[in-house]
Order: C-alpha cells, then structure tokens, then sequence
C-alpha cells in the first residue's frame, strides 16, 4: 500500500472522528417548531459538520480497506457496509439539520391554522431521521466488526485494534437488539463515542506506521 494513501487515510480518519465529537457537542436537543427555528443555526452549523465528517471519515475508510485488502471478502465487505452507514448518516444529518430549518423557515409565522401540518411534518421527519440512525448505527458496527476480524485475521495492524472494534461492533449491535435505544440524541452520544475511540487509535496507526513495516 502506498505509505502517502496510508498516512492521509489515518489522517482523514482522526479528522473525521473529530467533527463528529464536535457534531454531538453542538447538536442542539429537540423541541417544537418555535424552539427549532430559534436554534436554527446552530442546527445547520452542527448537521453541515456531521456531513463534512462523513465525507473527510469516508477517505479514512476506503484507505482502511485498501491497507486490509488481502483478506478481501472481510476488507470489501466491511467498506459496502460502511458506504451504507454513510450514506445513511448522511440522509439523517440532511433531513434534520437542513431540510427541516429551511421547511420551518419557508413556512413563516406559526399560527393555529398551521400548527397541525407542522407538527405532523415534524413527527414524519423525526421517524425517518430514527430509520436512518438505526441503519447508521447498525451498519457502521457491521463494518467495525469485518475490518477487526481482518486486522486479527491479517496482522496488518495492532491485533488489539481488531480485538477493540470486535468488542464494540458486537456490543452495539448486541445492545440495539435487546432494547438499548441509540437513535436518541443521549444514546447517539453513546455510541459515537464509543466508535471514536476505535476510530482514533485505528487513524493514529495508519497514520504512524513506519514504511518499513507496509504490506
């Protein structure tokens, strides 16, 4: 593997965990159309930051894959999953952050005539925002968990980092399936700052890795 792709993937990778701990800092909590468009700009501010994450995080991976590609079942598997946890994510952040400011925006004054269809269009956005949370969360930890077997697999990198990701790979998916709700804005905390542990020490081996030590 090219040590430039290796090193600007590890890179890209610390940078992306790092909007998305800045995401979940400033994202604004829920409330109704009043209290939205109040905090309007910070929602966009936060939710362009989510998407800018994904993309930045996205080059990460692909250089993740490309370092892991001798096991190619586990390395290409984990990269489809990952593509649709970002996709994923994406249509989250874009449905929340963007379209529904500008919904409330293009809407004008709330009066009683108009609270009802708002209110009804905030319900619809917020169940598919969920829909989108759960297969981000799902199928980034999907992703985690072929990459951790592949880096134990291989010993391209640390086995320990595979070990780590194997650990809260299995334990997300484990949790959501008996119940634990992480498509709120607490659990979705929870859950990105879990992966940004694994993201960073992953990030900071790529990018540290001697070039005598490549594949």
């Amino acid at each position: 593997m090219d040590r430039r792709l290796e090193k600007s993937s590890g890179v890209a990778i610390i940078i992306g965990s790092v909007f998305m701990v800045l995401t979940m800092v400033l994202h604004p909590t829920g409330g109704d159309a009043a209290h939205i468009r109040q905090m309007s700009d910070i929602t966009i501010a936060s939710h362009s930051l989510a998407i800018l994450s994904i993309i930045v995080l996205s080059y990460g991976m692909v250089g993740l894959a490309i370092k892991l590609k001798s096991d190619i079942v586990l390395s290409y598997g984990g990269a489809v999953l990952f593509a649709f946890s970002a996709v994923a994510v994406m249509m989250a952040a874009t449905l929340n952050g963007l379209a529904v400011p500008f919904f409330l925006e293009r809407m004008g004054e709330i009066t009683s005539e108009n609270n009802d269809m708002i209110r009804a269009v905030l319900i619809y956005n917020y169940s598919l925002n969920k829909a989108f949370d759960l297969v981000f969360i799902l199928a980034l930890s999907g992703a985690a968990i072929l990459w951790s077997w592949a880096i134990v697999r291989t010993g391209l990198l640390k086995k320990w980092l595979g070990f780590l990701g194997l650990v809260v790979g299995i334990l997300a998916i484990a949790m959501t399936l008996f119940g634990f709700v992480f498509t709120d804005l607490q659990g979705l905390r929870i859950f990105i700052g879990a992966f940004v542990v694994w993201l960073v020490a992953v990030g900071v081996a790529l990018a540290r890795r001697p070039a005598t030590l490549q594949a």
